[in-house]
């Protein structure tokens, strides 16, 4: 009985679109060589907490494992091109008593290989943050960090 109601359940929610367990494809690059996050826009030290939360997240969430340069299957470039800050809520004490960061990266996976273009694509995001409540622009950033991370991550994913 439980067997065919694991089985029922698996096939609703392959029905649904979802997919159970790891894809796997000749194609799907296994390793990646994450280069540092570029940052060509203004503000500085942005770049730092992105590719560590990039390094979390690949496994996490794309199944794809860091490796260096040379023993990797593929190489995935990340570049903010864009950070503003968004005043949402302005306040007498404080210039913005809520606010927020807006981001946009560009984002680049190549075969190793052959040097085929894998993926391309721009993603956006948006961390808001309280200085009524200790928060502030730092803590935006890290909230985006995590955020791009995992966005970034999913779109490395066959299908997306």
């Amino acid at each position: 009985m439980r067997l065919a109601l694991g089985l029922g359940l698996v096939g609703v929610v392959a029905a649904c679109g979802y997919t159970v367990g790891y894809q796997d494809s000749p194609n799907r690059p296994r390793t990646v060589a994450v280069r540092v996050v570029g940052n060509d826009t203004l503000r500085q030290r942005l770049e730092i907490p992105l590719t560590r939360q990039l390094l979390e997240a690949l496994p996490l969430h794309a199944g794809m494992i860091p490796a260096g340069t040379r023993g990797a299957d593929a190489l995935l470039s990340v570049h903010l091109e864009q950070v503003r800050t968004l005043a949402i809520v302005q306040g007498s004490p404080q210039p913005v008593q809520e606010g927020a960061l807006a981001f946009i990266v560009h984002v680049e996976l190549r075969d190793q290989r052959t040097g085929a273009l894998l993926r391309d694509t721009q993603i956006g995001d948006l961390a808001e943050f309280r200085t009524t409540i200790g928060q502030d622009e730092r803590s935006a950033l890290v909230e985006a960090a995590m955020d791009l991370a995992r966005k970034i991550a999913l779109a490395l994913e066959p299908g997306f």
